[in-house]
Protein backbone atom coordinates (compact mmCIF):
# COMPACT_ATOMS: atom_id res chain seq x y z
CA UNK A 1 0.00 0.00 0.00
CA UNK A 2 1.56 3.31 -0.61
CA UNK A 3 1.60 6.51 1.35
CA UNK A 4 -1.25 8.56 1.36
CA UNK A 5 0.14 12.22 -0.26
CA UNK A 6 -3.62 14.03 0.05
CA UNK A 7 -4.50 15.84 3.14
CA UNK A 8 -3.79 19.22 4.69
CA UNK A 9 -1.32 21.47 3.42
CA UNK A 10 -2.19 24.84 3.89
CA UNK A 11 -4.85 27.29 5.81
CA UNK A 12 -6.57 27.09 2.40
CA UNK A 13 -6.92 23.63 2.64
CA UNK A 14 -8.01 23.78 5.48
CA UNK A 15 -11.12 26.36 4.57
CA UNK A 16 -12.08 24.28 1.72
CA UNK A 17 -13.13 21.35 3.93
CA UNK A 18 -14.89 24.35 6.66
CA UNK A 19 -18.06 25.44 6.22
CA UNK A 20 -17.77 29.15 7.33
CA UNK A 21 -19.94 30.56 9.96
CA UNK A 22 -20.89 34.13 8.90
CA UNK A 23 -21.96 34.97 12.50
CA UNK A 24 -19.08 33.95 14.12
CA UNK A 25 -16.22 33.64 11.40
CA UNK A 26 -15.87 30.12 12.65
CA UNK A 27 -14.48 27.55 10.41
CA UNK A 28 -16.72 24.47 10.90
CA UNK A 29 -15.11 21.38 9.75
CA UNK A 30 -16.83 19.17 7.08
CA UNK A 31 -15.30 16.04 7.28
CA UNK A 32 -14.02 12.93 9.48
CA UNK A 33 -14.87 13.02 13.42
CA UNK A 34 -13.36 11.15 16.33
CA UNK A 35 -15.26 11.94 19.52
CA UNK A 36 -16.84 14.67 18.33
CA UNK A 37 -13.74 16.72 17.00
CA UNK A 38 -12.80 16.95 13.69
CA UNK A 39 -9.78 14.20 12.43
CA UNK A 40 -7.51 16.32 10.10
CA UNK A 41 -5.27 13.92 8.04
CA UNK A 42 -1.90 15.77 7.95
CA UNK A 43 0.76 14.44 5.04
CA UNK A 44 3.54 12.50 6.87
CA UNK A 45 2.09 12.22 10.04
CA UNK A 46 -1.77 10.68 9.52
CA UNK A 47 -5.00 11.50 11.43
CA UNK A 48 -4.44 14.78 14.00
CA UNK A 49 -6.83 17.20 15.88
CA UNK A 50 -7.48 20.52 14.47
CA UNK A 51 -5.41 22.19 17.57
CA UNK A 52 -2.71 19.97 16.11
CA UNK A 53 -2.85 20.94 13.10
CA UNK A 54 -3.08 24.05 13.28
CA UNK A 55 -0.08 24.39 15.06
CA UNK A 56 1.80 21.96 12.87
CA UNK A 57 0.64 24.77 9.65
CA UNK A 58 1.70 27.59 12.22
CA UNK A 59 5.36 26.82 13.39
CA UNK A 60 5.82 22.85 12.66
CA UNK A 61 5.40 22.11 16.50
CA UNK A 62 3.45 19.93 18.06
CA UNK A 63 1.07 21.21 20.86
CA UNK A 64 2.19 20.61 24.49
CA UNK A 65 1.15 20.94 27.93
CA UNK A 66 3.21 24.43 28.41
CA UNK A 67 2.32 25.50 24.83
CA UNK A 68 -0.20 25.16 22.08
CA UNK A 69 -2.80 26.87 20.09
CA UNK A 70 -6.18 27.91 22.08
CA UNK A 71 -9.60 28.93 20.39
CA UNK A 72 -10.58 32.21 21.52
CA UNK A 73 -13.53 31.27 20.29
CA UNK A 74 -14.43 28.39 22.89
CA UNK A 75 -14.99 25.83 19.40
CA UNK A 76 -12.23 23.65 19.46
CA UNK A 77 -13.17 22.48 16.11
CA UNK A 78 -13.00 25.79 14.34
CA UNK A 79 -10.19 25.61 11.97
CA UNK A 80 -9.83 29.67 11.70
CA UNK A 81 -6.05 30.11 12.81
CA UNK A 82 -7.51 33.87 13.36
CA UNK A 83 -9.30 32.15 16.25
CA UNK A 84 -6.59 31.34 17.85
CA UNK A 85 -3.87 32.38 20.17
CA UNK A 86 -0.73 30.53 22.41
CA UNK A 87 -1.86 29.23 25.29
CA UNK A 88 -1.54 26.36 27.99
CA UNK A 89 -3.24 23.05 27.96
CA UNK A 90 -5.05 24.40 31.15
CA UNK A 91 -6.24 27.78 28.72
CA UNK A 92 -7.14 24.95 26.55
CA UNK A 93 -9.98 22.79 28.72
CA UNK A 94 -11.01 26.20 30.20
CA UNK A 95 -11.96 27.90 26.78
CA UNK A 96 -13.79 24.51 25.18
CA UNK A 97 -15.30 23.72 28.72
CA UNK A 98 -15.63 26.52 30.87
CA UNK A 99 -16.54 25.70 34.65
CA UNK A 100 -19.72 26.31 35.26
CA UNK A 101 -19.86 25.93 39.29
CA UNK A 102 -17.53 27.36 41.65
CA UNK A 103 -17.08 23.56 42.63
CA UNK A 104 -15.91 22.78 39.31
CA UNK A 105 -13.78 25.50 38.95
CA UNK A 106 -12.09 24.54 42.09
CA UNK A 107 -11.60 21.13 40.60
CA UNK A 108 -9.92 22.59 37.25
CA UNK A 109 -7.66 24.93 38.95
CA UNK A 110 -6.17 21.00 40.81
CA UNK A 111 -6.55 19.26 37.78
CA UNK A 112 -2.99 20.58 36.72
CA UNK A 113 -1.60 20.98 40.14
CA UNK A 114 -0.73 17.95 42.48
CA UNK A 115 -0.86 18.24 46.14
CA UNK A 116 2.55 18.76 46.37
CA UNK A 117 2.72 22.35 44.75
CA UNK A 118 0.23 23.70 47.57
CA UNK A 119 2.22 26.22 49.30
CA UNK A 120 3.15 25.73 52.67
CA UNK A 121 0.59 27.79 54.58
CA UNK A 122 -2.07 25.78 53.09
CA UNK A 123 -0.33 22.73 54.07
CA UNK A 124 0.23 23.84 58.08
CA UNK A 125 -3.36 24.89 58.39
CA UNK A 126 -4.83 21.35 56.98
CA UNK A 127 -2.45 19.51 59.19
CA UNK A 128 -2.53 21.94 61.87
CA UNK A 129 -6.70 22.40 62.58
CA UNK A 130 -9.25 19.54 63.57
CA UNK A 131 -11.64 19.97 60.80
CA UNK A 132 -12.83 17.54 58.13
CA UNK A 133 -11.22 17.77 54.43
CA UNK A 134 -14.36 18.97 53.64
CA UNK A 135 -14.12 22.08 55.79
CA UNK A 136 -10.76 22.88 55.09
CA UNK A 137 -11.72 22.05 51.07
CA UNK A 138 -14.48 24.72 51.17
CA UNK A 139 -12.34 27.25 53.58
CA UNK A 140 -8.81 26.72 51.38
CA UNK A 141 -10.59 26.47 47.88
CA UNK A 142 -9.05 22.85 47.49
CA UNK A 143 -10.84 20.26 46.39
CA UNK A 144 -11.54 17.50 49.21
CA UNK A 145 -9.75 14.53 47.78
CA UNK A 146 -6.35 17.01 47.97
CA UNK A 147 -7.08 17.80 52.11
CA UNK A 148 -7.32 14.73 52.08
CA UNK A 149 -4.25 13.09 50.80
CA UNK A 150 -2.43 15.89 52.61
CA UNK A 151 -4.05 14.62 55.85
CA UNK A 152 -2.66 11.36 55.10
CA UNK A 153 0.41 11.97 54.42
CA UNK A 154 1.12 14.40 56.68
CA UNK A 155 0.14 12.03 59.98
CA UNK A 156 1.14 8.61 58.48
CA UNK A 157 4.92 7.84 58.52
CA UNK A 158 6.90 7.21 55.28
CA UNK A 159 6.85 3.35 54.73
CA UNK A 160 9.83 1.82 53.07
CA UNK A 161 9.09 -0.89 50.68
CA UNK A 162 6.31 -1.77 48.67
CA UNK A 163 4.69 -5.20 51.08
CA UNK A 164 1.69 -4.49 52.79
CA UNK A 165 2.54 -6.66 55.76
CA UNK A 166 5.49 -3.60 55.48
CA UNK A 167 2.93 -0.94 55.88
CA UNK A 168 0.65 -2.77 58.35
CA UNK A 169 3.12 -2.94 60.92
CA UNK A 170 3.99 0.45 60.60
CA UNK A 171 0.54 1.62 61.50
CA UNK A 172 0.35 -1.09 64.76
Amino acid sequence: MGARKDGIKSFSGIKARCHVDRATGCWNWKGAMRGGLPLVWLPGIGPSSMTKTLQHLTDGTRPTRERMLVPVCGNAGCGNPAHRRWGTKREFFVSVMPPKTELQRAKLSLSTTRHRGIPEDKRAVILSSGKTPAELSRELGLHGSTVAKILRRGTRPAVSGSSVFAWAGSMA
